[in-house]
């Protein structure tokens, strides 16, 4: 199969996902989705980010690896997982570091994968302080984390196109 063609058939499953209060995947993270995917990652959850009263105030994207039935119970496929985990980890990590060599990027905007029980967070690292800011901190800093985020999909894009 093509390049395009493996793009376009990942960019129609994302377009059929629907969460579970019945909305598709935020346009404006669509992209960075769709790369992840075709980049062989397991995704899980999304969002672009919003001000209102719901729903964090920055992009971000869920990374995971297959869970089997039972997991929870057995320590055994925990350690499996935890070990596949590492795996993307280390994955992203080195994506990452070929996105921000010579790259000039605000330090609050560095996209790292953050650990959240069995799955990767990636968001930006200013995020974390996100609950101690005002409103309009938080929307300033909003076009700054979409921003990288955004280009971080165009270099996947790119890198994918290009392997």
């Amino acid at each position: 199969m093509s390049k395009n063609a493996s793009w376009n058939n990942v960019q129609k499953k994302v377009d059929r996902i629907v969460d579970w209060l019945g909305k598709h995947v935020d346009k404006s993270i669509k992209e960075t989705v769709i790369a992840l995917l075709v980049l062989d990652f397991s995704t899980s959850a999304s969002c672009q980010g919003h001000l209102g009263k719901h729903g964090l105030p920055y992009p971000w994207i869920d990374i995971t690896v297959p869970t089997p039935e039972g997991w929870r119970e057995d320590d055994a496929k925990k350690t499996q997982i935890s070990k596949e985990l590492l795996h993307q980890e280390r994955r992203i990590i080195n994506y990452l570091e070929e996105f921000y060599a010579g790259r000039n990027t605000k330090y609050e905007a560095i996209l790292v994968p953050v650990r959240r029980g069995y799955r990767l967070r990636l968001c930006s690292i200013g995020t974390a302080i996100s609950e101690t800011l005002s409103l309009n901190q938080k929307r300033r800093k909003y076009g700054i984390y979409k921003k990288e985020m955004n280009d971080f999909a165009e270099f996947l894009k790119a890198k994918f196109f290009s392997e």
